[in-house]
């Protein structure tokens, strides 16, 4: 059927981790890996995340509308006194 022996491909990985398992209630085991914060509605991400967030938000986002900016008048580059060229500099 195959003209190879070992040219198959199987649909399936070997699971090689281990799981967290209590083996008295029978469950796996929760790890709690994140710092626990107040429960609030408003509240959807714990303190790790809020942080995360915060950080990607005011680092990468004026970075991302300047050269949004610039990308939008690239046009009007030489009326501003930029240097013209490529944009792969």
């Amino acid at each position: 059927m195959y003209p190879l022996p070992f040219s198959r491909i199987f649909p399936f990985k070997y699971h090689t981790g281990k799981q967290p398992y209590d083996k008295i209630n029978k469950t796996m085991v929760i790890l709690h890996l994140f710092p626990k914060g107040k429960d609030d509605k408003e509240a959807k991400h714990n303190p790790l995340q809020r942080i995360t967030y915060l950080s990607l938000a005011t680092c990468l986002l004026p970075v991302q509308m300047l050269s949004g900016f610039l990308y939008w008048g690239y046009n009007s580059w030489q009326a501003w006194g930029l240097k013209t060229g490529s944009l792969w500099m």
